[in-house]
């Protein structure tokens, strides 16, 4: 990485240059001292000291002042600068930190400074670093947190003054290069924070679920003339439905073959998991528990998952070096489950079981007595990603800040903040009296702001639930009271949003017979009077995107009446992975089907409406006799 740790952090009025820019370059300091330089050589009279170098090097005639100098900049809690002996090779004059008339640090200036070296000034061993503790900002503060250093020979010489960057709680500086790495490293989370605390003190319901139970049904939906096998080997009603609506019945007989069920579960999680990336896939929770049991193996320590076990097997590399003897391998084998491979297949909110989770939260023996320690997870992540190497992890500032980084994190992948130390997010998120958290002042830091934004424990858990996480229990949210994973769940409605009368849903920005079928549906409503509330879904149509005469579009709503201008086989999609805007509202499916039968993955679809509509006789004669719902031909729109 181009990251320098060393970099600079310039106080107001202070000309902005990295260190590492510094020593490429040399401070104007610098040049102005060489150009003094090779006058001395020329007229044998003193270099210039910075405090008399504003512009121009003094003519020869001017008496000289003993000593040359400058402060460069402030970083990492430290004021760094140089100062040499005027007519003398060598020198390591005695510098001191003033605040007013008050020496608070004393250093040798003897740093080398290879820099000053180049410029013909001295044998280049002139730099100090003066250390800024917090005693010292304290007294600084008193005076307008303006600093000077001087030669403590010749206490009147003063090398030059400066003014500190205002600090912030917790060793956290806003123009410290790691903060600026940190910064452009997580923009992404950070603009993603400002959209959730922008969102997160509205009020919001919990959604009823009145209709969705049906989704993980075992009663028998589809018609089918083979005899109907035992309910507790049958697939759950949503899984039976991807089955045969993308031809897998083809593949796997999981009615007659059990085999065939573990190996359609196989595929549910590692091809269609993958297509519905970042939405929770519906599973049932005794399937859960069924792929989170352990699979021991006789003689070996520590046991895996099935679903690990899956995919293990399927990545050969994982297998050949697998070791479940050893701890340690062990532990690197959970992280990679939990950090890599169950989010792409976003399971990592149910298929990472409390163990697990425990076991990677939990800090090393030998680690225990650190401030802010690493996990058993961040200690794996933060030698994994090349783009957190910078920080050392043996120093507490920046195990503190990876921690924060990570909390920072948890806005995008809740996941994370499973594996952080309980006892470090208690001294995050701590409040002294009035003084921010550390959280609240890294936040400021991070996004430049003059003030703190109040993010407290609590408002932050609040935040957190919006992203289907709850940090009290360490549980994701997306699950229904009876265990079962459900996209839905996790998606709260706002609470005293006004109830619409009529809510159209389907493919608006769709350039297909359904999307123009939608436009027009709701270009009729418009004129009635009702309030009307369009959303556009088109999960998995495959149409082209792009219709330029969409009209305004909006957020789920709740309504008295839901129409879904969508066919049969895309209704479960709309329970499955839209909010619940369908308990405690009559729902109407539109649908458009030129075949003389229903397709089978169209049963689940028909039983979660309370009414079907079709644009023909022909769209009764097809679904009448396969529905107990009414079936009612209301035409098709069309622009006269």
């Amino acid at each position: 990485m181009g990251f320098e740790k060393r970099g600079a952090a310039n106080g107001p009025g202070t000309p902005k240059q990295g260190a590492a820019e510094f020593g490429k370059v040399g401070s104007a300091a610098v040049t102005r001292a060489r150009e003094a330089s090779r006058a001395r050589e020329e007229a044998r009279t003193p270099v210039s000291s910075v405090r008399s170098l504003p512009g121009a090097t003094p003519a020869p005639t001017e008496r000289q002042p003993p000593y040359s100098g400058n402060i460069d900049y402030f970083s990492a809690g430290k004021l760094h600068g140089w100062v040499v002996r005027t007519n003398a090779r060598e020198s390591r004059p005695m510098v001191g930190l003033f605040i007013g008339d008050r020496a608070v640090i004393r250093q040798l200036a003897s740093k080398p400074r290879s820099d000053v070296k180049e410029a013909g000034i001295g044998d280049g061993y002139c730099g100090f670093e003066l250390p800024v503790d917090d005693a010292a900002y304290a007294l600084a503060k008193r005076f307008g947190y303006q600093v000077s250093v001087r030669v403590l020979d010749d206490p009147k010489f003063e090398i030059g003054t400066y003014t500190l960057p205002k600090p912030l709680f917790g060793g956290l500086d806003r123009n410290s290069p790691m903060i600026d790495h940190c910064r452009m490293l997580l923009s992404d989370e950070l603009t993603l924070m400002a959209k959730l605390l922008a969102r997160v003190d509205r009020p919001v319901t919990s959604p009823k679920l009145g209709k969705h139970a049906l989704l993980f049904d075992k009663s028998r939906l589809i018609p089918e003339s083979d005899a109907a096998p035992d309910t507790d080997t049958r697939l759950p009603a949503y899984l039976d439905y991807v089955k045969h609506r993308l031809h897998k019945d083809r593949s796997f007989d999981t009615d007659g073959t059990p085999e065939d069920r573990d190996h359609f579960l196989h595929w549910y999680l590692t091809g269609y998991g993958t297509i519905r990336r970042g939405l929770r896939t519906p599973l049932p929770h005794d399937t859960i528990e069924y792929l989170n049991a352990p699979f021991v193996i006789g003689g070996q320590k520590h046991a895996l998952t099935r679903a690990m076990w899956w995919r293990i097997v399927d990545d050969g590399t994982k297998l050949k070096s697998l070791d479940l003897s050893d701890s340690a391998a062990f532990l690197d084998l959970l992280y990679w489950w939990a950090e890599k491979e169950a989010p792409r297949l976003s399971v990592e909110d149910c298929l990472v079981p409390a163990r697990y989770a425990d076991l990677l939260r939990r800090v090393p023996t030998a680690r225990k007595d650190d401030a802010f320690p690493l996990s058993n997870f961040m200690v794996r992540l933060q030698e994994d990603r090349s783009s957190f190497q910078f920080l050392d992890p043996t120093e507490e500032e920046d195990r503190k800040l990876f921690s924060l980084c990570m909390v920072l994190c948890g806005a995008s992948r809740p996941d994370l903040l499973r594996y952080v130390p309980a006892g470090s997010f208690r001294k995050i998120f701590a409040r002294q009296g009035e003084t921010p958290s550390i959280f609240e002042t890294f936040y400021q830091a991070m996004t430049l702001q003059d003030d703190p934004v109040p993010i407290s424990h609590e408002r932050f858990a609040a935040l957190i639930r919006l992203r289907g996480y709850d940090l009290q229990s360490h549980q994701f949210l997306a699950r229904t009271e009876t265990g079962d994973r459900l996209h839905a769940v996790a998606l709260p409605i706002a609470a005293g949003a006004e109830r619409v009368d009529v809510q159209l849903i389907g493919p608006f920005e769709k350039a297909s017979g359904l999307g123009q079928a939608t436009r027009l549906s709701a270009e009729i409503m418009s004129r009635t009077g009702l309030r009307v509330n369009c959303v556009d879904f088109g999960l998995d149509n495959p149409a082209p995107e792009g219709f330029s005469k969409v009209g305004k579009m909006s957020d789920w709503k709740k309504a008295r009446i839901n129409l879904l201008h969508l066919n049969a086989e895309s209704i479960p999609l709309a329970f499955a992975y839209g909010p619940d805007v369908f308990s405690d509202s009559y729902n109407i499916g539109y649908f458009y089907w030129e075949l003389d039968t229903p397709a089978l993955c169209h049963y689940l679809g028909m039983e979660l409406l309370d009414e079907i509509w079709v644009s023909a006789e022909f769209g009764v004669s097809i679904y009448r006799p396969e529905t107990a719902q009414p079936v009612v031909n209301v035409g098709m729109c069309s622009r006269s």
